[in-house]
């Protein structure tokens, strides 16, 4: 999703809030948009799913319920597969309503996420990366995806895990005539690693790493979607 298109109308100052954001033109998606107040202590967050590109919510209009807060829209494939989040924020005042830009900073339903990936060494011919990442109380599983960034991709892997870690391993390198890894393997360049916790229908927010799987450089970097 792209948090540019999303627009939060209100209906004069009546509170009633419509929120709008792209379509996605494939079969099967539908939408956790959830809103909570983020300045103060105020009221329940509210959540809906819905399966069109539009939500309403209502807000008092009271002194009390006046302030930011944050908007997140969370697609799903066949209520189980989970695309990512966009976050915004509405301004709700008396006399302006607005839809800005929100970080996400770790407001994930299921707690903050991290993720580390290493090498398992730094021998050259190395080709096993170990994963790890926060185990949370509630987050039950956790799909891991790694997949080429080269096009068309060619190569990549997914799995759901309950634990909290993975090995990955990557084809072994092609050698030279003195055994010295190379990149002619086709399989060799740069991946995504992302890992997003589960716990049944509800997901949190994915942690992206780039991988680089090369000869003398395998690292991984951390990486950031500009949505």
């Amino acid at each position: 999703m792209n948090a540019g298109t999303v627009t939060c109308g209100a209906n004069g100052n009546s509170g009633k809030y419509t929120v709008n954001w792209a379509s996605d033109a494939s079969g099967g998606i539908s939408y956790v948009v959830s809103i909570g107040v983020s300045d103060k202590n105020y009221g329940s967050p509210q959540s809906q799913t819905v399966t069109v590109n539009r939500a309403n919510f209502s807000l008092d209009n009271t002194d009390a319920a006046y302030g930011l807060y944050i908007l997140r829209i969370q697609p799903m494939k066949n209520a189980v597969v989970a695309g990512d989040p966009v976050y915004r924020t509405i301004q709700h005042e008396k006399m302006t309503q607005q839809c800005l830009y929100a970080s996400p900073n770790d407001r994930s339903p299921l707690g903050p996420f991290s993720v580390n990936a290493v090498p398992a060494s730094t021998a050259s011919t190395n080709n096993v990366l170990n994963v790890g990442w926060t185990a949370l109380a509630a987050g039950t599983q956790y799909v891991v995806s790694l997949v080429s960034v080269d096009t068309p991709s060619r190569f990549g892997a997914e799995f759901t895990t309950s634990t909290s870690s993975a090995t990955l391993t990557f084809p072994q390198y092609q050698l030279d005539q003195w055994g010295s890894p190379t990149n002619g393997g086709s399989f060799n360049g740069e991946y995504l690693l992302r890992v997003i916790p589960m716990n049944q229908g509800k997901a949190g927010d994915p942690v992206y790493k780039k991988v680089f799987y090369k000869a003398y450089d395998f690292r991984v970097e951390n990486f950031q979607y500009q949505y």
